[in-house]
């Protein structure tokens, strides 16, 4: 829950209880302090040079359990608020005043944004009061602001601007100043010649705000009551920094933190959003925390003849090396695919390569598998499938080959390695094997 100078209203059910917990309480007086623990919470912001970490949070008044979900910066373009979510308009908007949602009168859904001085009650409220957009967004060539407005405020009793700053709320650019009977919902747009023309150019990251000056209760009665209404506010055409294709890593989550699995992360920022459940029910989202990813990049490359003949006359190392030396070990598991297959072809030592803290590169080695088969050239091609504390720069492969040095079925190649083993092929030819007198030529045929 976020709390403003207005006034915050619940249906009174247990769906709404807050479940607030006040604690350390100061010394009696007129002024006393204290910790206000409440179920809305906030991942911590880190920089983690691991693949796997931790994410944590402070713990919610009342939590029997929480949910934990993933997402990822994103670029929005739009911004649009129609009044009808309490929790979203503290989120969206600072309100000062008594500025406030309201039921009593809506152009679509129903509430919406009421700043007035008086009501037909005779309840007198604040006469400055003002909405301010709390996140910034960036203009562009195509950037419109909107909204719907009804007024019973005259012009002699005050006035609703449409304000818009460049400088953070330093200083204000008034677009439009709005009074006297309104009674109908109507449109207003400030399109970007319009706010060009007012000196925002394409690029500036602004901020609006609505504010109300009511020097006298001097209008009409009926909402929105000597002030004005406002509704389906909206901001097109720009470029608002925020988060998006959320993902429930998990649901159950019994403490205040979350062990991210290592496999699959890489560089880069994670968002990171909870919300504590209570009385069986979900109690919302707060605001997110982000994770900043740094790890080593690894390349891959082959040590030795990367053309191996089949008879165990050579083998090559697949290499694999960092960015940079790193604080934690590196692991990196690798694919295979190709004409050979391993075990039957070729042998990996050791299975995966681990380079240690501090040293640049680790290996292992492929050798090949010596049969009597005769086959083609076998190719092994060598992938990343996995890595653990680093990142593959780019899509990385290698390709080693093994040469087959068996001769074809029934030739004399072969007839020759059974029956004169070791010998060159003329030799073997005239060679008399089994001591009858013919050479082993003759035999043969």
């Amino acid at each position: 829950m976020l709390y403003q100078y207005v006034p915050y209203v619940r249906t009174d059910n247990t769906a709404s209880y807050s479940y607030l917990r006040a604690t350390n309480f100061s010394a009696a007086g007129s002024v006393m302090n204290c910790t206000i623990q409440t179920l809305k919470t906030t991942p911590g912001n880190q920089t983690v040079y691991s693949s796997g970490y931790t994410v944590s949070w402070p713990a919610c008044s009342q939590a029997t359990k929480y949910e934990i979900q993933e997402g990822a910066r994103a670029t929005l373009t739009g911004f649009s608020d129609g009044a009808e979510d309490e929790s979203a308009m503290f989120a969206n908007w600072h309100l000062t005043g008594s500025a406030r949602r309201s039921p009593a009168g809506k152009r679509t859904g129903s509430y919406s944004y009421l700043l007035q001085l008086l009501d037909s009650s005779a309840n007198w409220y604040s006469p400055v009061q003002s909405l301010t957009l709390q996140k910034a967004f960036k203009v562009t060539s195509s950037s419109a602001i909107s909204f719907y407005l009804t007024s019973h405020l005259h012009a002699d009793g005050g006035y609703l601007a449409c304000d818009i700053s460049k400088d953070n709320g330093a200083t204000w650019i008034t677009l439009g100043t709005y009074n006297g009977y309104i009674n109908s919902w109507t449109q207003y747009t400030h399109n970007y010649t319009a706010l060009n023309a007012k000196g925002i150019n394409a690029g500036d990251s602004c901020i609006i705000r609505f504010f109300m000056n009511a020097e006298q209760a001097y209008g009409w009665s009926y909402f929105p009551d000597w002030g004005f209404g406002l509704d389906d506010i909206a901001i097109t055409g720009v470029e608002i920094a925020g988060y998006g294709g959320w993902t429930t890593l998990d649901n159950t989550v019994p403490a205040t933190s979350y062990s991210v699995p290592p496999i699959g992360r890489t560089n880069g920022v994670y968002a990171y959003r909870v919300q504590a459940y209570a009385n069986s029910a979900g109690q919302g989202y707060g605001t997110e925390g982000e994770t900043t990813v740094i790890l080593p990049t690894v390349t891959l490359s082959l040590l030795g003849n990367p053309s191996m003949p089949e008879n165990g006359g050579g083998m090559v190392s697949v290499v694999a090396t960092l960015s940079q030396t790193w604080t934690r070990p590196v692991q990196v598991n690798l694919a295979y695919s190709g004409l050979a297959t391993e075990t039957n072809d070729f042998t990996a030592t050791p299975r995966a390569i681990t380079i240690s803290p501090s040293t640049p590169s680790g290996m292992l080695v492929l050798a090949p598998v010596d049969d009597s088969i005769d086959e083609t050239n076998e190719t092994i091609v060598v992938t990343i499938a996995s890595i653990l504390n680093g990142e593959e720069s780019g899509a990385q492969q290698v390709v080693a080959t093994i040469l087959d040095d068996d001769p074809p079925a029934n030739s004399f190649e072969a007839w020759a390695r059974i029956y004169s083993p070791g010998m060159d092929l003329p030799t073997a030819f005239t060679n008399d094997y089994n001591t009858d007198g013919v050479p082993n030529g003759f035999d043969y045929a």
